[in-house]
């Protein structure tokens, strides 16, 4: 669903939380990598927004099943998304 808006009345957008969704095979560590049609749906309101994917301070991924060995996997599902105008404002 794609909602119009006139110029000048966009406000601003921030998403954060666990969105349970990799963007891509860097964003993930070990188990099988599969195909997901809702990364198609992420990307486009990354791209439509203008959106500044922040990345984890605490390391590359944001979850993992805490498994060892070869069972292991890591993954980033957590993610925070701004808009690229709000987040010029901060420049750190």
């Amino acid at each position: 669903m794609k909602e119009e808006v006139q110029e000048g009345q966009r406000g601003k957008l921030i998403i954060g939380g666990d969105i349970n969704l990799i963007r891509n095979i860097d964003e993930k560590l070990g188990g099988n990598y599969f195909s997901d049609p809702s990364r198609a749906v992420l990307e486009e309101l990354i791209k439509e927004h203008k959106l500044f994917d922040i990345p984890p301070s605490n390391g590359k991924y944001t979850w993992s099943n805490k498994k060892t060995g070869t069972h292991n996997i890591k993954e980033r599902l957590d993610r925070i998304l701004i808009q690229e105008n709000i987040a010029a404002t901060f420049p750190q």
